[in-house]
């Protein structure tokens, strides 16, 4: 490990040798805390080969206990969190929640529950994040513990908000920051107005979600933080996206894209290029929306990021059937449709259907001289109409009827 510090900052040369000596010594626990406390260091600057080094290093510890094990997995859980493997996250957080239970540590359980509820979250599965962030908050509270209670708190908020309980949403929203703001984490205040500003814009108070992002993204900058600077611009443009101020979203998006080039982020590009084609798309840009709707699939097919794969597809469908033909759009439906089925994305499925719907029918219209088409369209509103009705989702119903209706009358 010593001849591999060359490659690291100072601090790291510095970390070895106590560690190296606190394991000569065999105070274990010592050594897994300052070992902990440099990876998450190293975590949260975005220095991964560290993080992998660090990982390796401790995966060879044949002297660990319960509780060091414990440590280990919660870490490797967070590092597969920043690299958006929320599968290994979701196990690696499982094994530790376990791993805590067993050594009676009450804090350990707590945090581990709430990083289960942020691998739900990512995964889609909202109703399994609102259960482990609701135990994780319960708990937090008995404890005291303010930073997971903030944190609990903001995960709850956002289950429930995807869950469309918005004023639940709203109130858990502002216990977390309240608590974040007591404690003076300025990461974490921003990190809360960010989710925020997201369930303003939901429920359409767009002013207040401007606020909510223009303060974060000021603290970003004072913290030096260019990646959460990023991804603020980037809600900020979506922002002012939905207030049709078309030159300000366009400014936004293309600052955050530059920033996210300069870091190397491709996840973070590939969020912008698909913004970039949704403003060029309402403007019926479409040739140009698709350019950059190209650029965001080439990125996840790269990635191998079947989920942002699906979205970018589900979004640039329209603009290939203006300029590439119904057909087109129908395969981007239907390609988009079979990833979020792999993923398990039930309520991307069916929105993403009923667009394939009526992308089928207007095929049908199209090609009056292909009856298979009708058929095959009738077919497709069927399939769909009960899991669109599963959903309650009475929108979805209507424009599924809607369709049945123009099939009839043509």
């Amino acid at each position: 490990m010593i001849s591999d510090a060359r490659s690291h900052p100072p601090s790291y040369g510095v970390f070895v040798t106590e560690y190296l000596f606190l394991l000569a010594t065999h105070n274990l626990i010592r050594a897994a805390t300052l070992w902990a406390d440099e990876f998450e260091a190293a975590r949260i600057a975005l220095k991964f080969s560290l993080c992998h080094t660090l990982l390796r290093e401790a995966k060879r510890w044949t002297e660990a206990t319960l509780e060091v094990r414990a440590q280990i997995a919660n870490s490797e859980g967070l590092l597969s969190q920043s690299l958006a493997d929320w599968s290994h996250a979701l196990r690696c957080h499982q094994r530790a929640l376990q791993l805590f239970y067993e050594t009676n540590n009450h804090h350990g359980v707590a945090h581990a529950l709430n990083n289960l509820a942020l691998a739900c979250l990512e995964q889609s599965r909202y109703e399994e994040a609102s259960k482990y962030a609701e135990a994780s908050l319960t708990l937090s509270r008995e404890l005291n513990d303010h930073a997971n209670v903030g944190r609990a708190a903001g995960n709850l908020a956002l289950a429930l908000r995807h869950l469309g309980k918005l004023d639940e949403s709203l109130l858990y929203t502002e216990e977390a920051l309240a608590y974040f703001r007591q404690i003076g984490d300025q990461r974490q205040i921003g990190r809360t107005l960010t989710n925020l500003g997201n369930l303003y814009r939901r429920r359409g108070e767009l002013k207040k979600a401007l606020a909510c992002f223009r303060e974060d993204l000021a603290i970003c900058r004072d913290r030096d933080d260019q990646h959460g600077a990023a991804q603020t611009l980037v809600n900020l443009g979506l922002t002012l996206f939905d207030l049709q101020q078309w030159q300000g979203a366009h400014d936004a998006f293309t600052e955050a894209l530059a920033t996210f080039q300069a870091l190397g982020d491709g996840l973070g590009q590939r969020h912008v290029f698909n913004n970039l084609g949704m403003l060029y798309d309402v403007q019926k840009d479409w040739a140009q929306s698709l350019t950059y709707y190209d650029l965001a699939l080439s990125i996840c097919r790269e990635a191998g990021d079947r989920r942002g794969e699906a979205l970018v597809l589900g979004n640039m469908a329209e603009a290939c059937q203006h300029v590439r033909g119904l057909e087109h759009g129908q395969n981007c439906y239907e390609t988009s449709l079979a990833l979020y089925e792999q993923v398990g994305d039930e309520r991307s499925s069916v929105r993403v259907a009923i667009n394939l719907c009526r992308c089928l029918v207007n095929r049908a219209f199209a090609e009056p001289g292909r009856p298979e088409l009708r058929t095959n369209a009738r077919k497709t509103i069927a399939l769909w109409r009960e899991r669109v009705l599963a959903l309650s989702w009475t929108t979805g119903q209507e424009v599924l009827l809607e369709l049945e209706h123009r099939l009839d009358d043509q």
